[in-house]
């Protein structure tokens, strides 16, 4: 709206640095561990890293490939055993989440921050108990409407539900009786490109029992391949969570001054710097270039974006409890 009557528009771009998408690898490591060899070859072979939610029963029985895993990525708990906590009281599930985490980070040697429940369900005492035991995020179902991006509980304000906008494997092969590879494959890909478009974070989550198995990981390979051919950054759900955190610590104020100049305020609330960062700003008019003034020692890198017809203006670090103006004067 504000766009449509020539005032020029800013924001935080979704991504950290020049990355315009997001994807994690994500799995539940339920059964037939052995079944991750084909997941964690084709990460050391890209030099990726991935999230493996582990029930703790079979990671006691499973050590080394636990302890694969850990080299490989983030280990997060998918519950003592594949049994649901929501409708449990506090009291149960606190035992029982503190349990799995105990078990999981003496085998894999890692502190452990994610949950993801079984069969994603969870209810409010999951909460308390993973916030009571440290962990700071869970990756919940499929997400509806339009809840397709990390939120904070507000009673909590550190706790992030993390989504999972696109199908995984067990929605595809039970629910929609895809089964075969080329299919999958290609039901998958569509919901990336789908997710690419909106800037979005695509999750190419799998079973180790299913999308994992040897019939079926090429799947996984060729994904990878496919995502890896586009501009996104590939990583973990502890990362996604992190950088979540210092965007919730960003502020980003507009001020328009008279002769087509804007003053941005960019402020860090938070209490570590935050770095490699770009605003986007939409010119009031199609083809104004913005000139860029700012309080940042170094000059600022501006670049144009013909696809959003915007401008990016690169920020290398914002120190804690500070904030910086950028005066921009749009001209022909």
């Amino acid at each position: 709206m504000l766009w449509l009557v020539r005032k020029p528009l800013a924001g935080i771009k979704t991504w950290p640095g020049d990355y315009h998408a997001a994807s994690v690898i994500s799995g539940d490591i339920e059964f037939q561990f052995g079944n991750v060899g084909n997941v964690t070859e084709v990460l050391e072979k890209n030099h990726l890293q991935g999230s493996f939610f582990i029930l703790s029963d079979l990671a006691e029985l499973n050590v080394d490939w636990v302890r694969k895993m850990a080299e490989n990525g983030e280990i997060g708990i998918h519950g003592d055993e594949h049994a649901d906590f929501k409708d449990q009281n506090y009291e149960i599930q606190l035992e029982r989440l503190q349990k799995a985490k105990q078990i999981l980070e003496q085998i894999s040697g890692q502190k452990i921050i994610g949950f993801r429940p079984p069969f994603g369900n969870y209810d409010e005492n999951t909460v308390r108990a993973l916030n009571k035991i440290g962990i700071n995020y869970l990756v919940s179902g499929i997400a509806g409407g339009s809840d397709i991006e990390p939120h904070f509980i507000r009673y909590l304000d550190d706790f992030l539900v993390m989504p999972k906008p696109n199908q995984d494997d067990y929605d595809l092969f039970y629910h929609d009786t895809i089964t075969e590879p080329e299919a999958v494959f290609a039901e998958l890909k569509d919901e990336f490109d789908a997710i690419y478009d909106l800037d979005g974070l695509f999750i190419l989550a799998y079973h180790s029992q299913i999308l994992a198995a040897d019939t079926n990981s090429q799947v996984i390979t060729d994904l990878i391949d496919y995502i890896k051919s586009n501009n996104v950054w590939i990583t973990t759900w502890k990362n996604i969570a992190d950088w979540y955190r210092e965007k919730q610590n960003l502020s980003l104020a507009l001020e328009e001054k008279a002769n087509k100049q804007s003053i941005i305020t960019l402020t860090n609330q938070g209490t570590r710097a935050i770095e490699n960062f770009k605003i986007q700003i939409f010119p009031p008019d199609i083809g104004l270039v913005p000139q860029i003034k700012s309080e940042f020692q170094a000059p600022l890198n501006c670049s144009f974006d013909m696809a959003t017809g915007s401008y990016y203006i690169l920020i290398n670090k914002i120190n804690p409890k500070t904030s910086q103006k950028i005066t921009v004067t749009f001209g022909s």
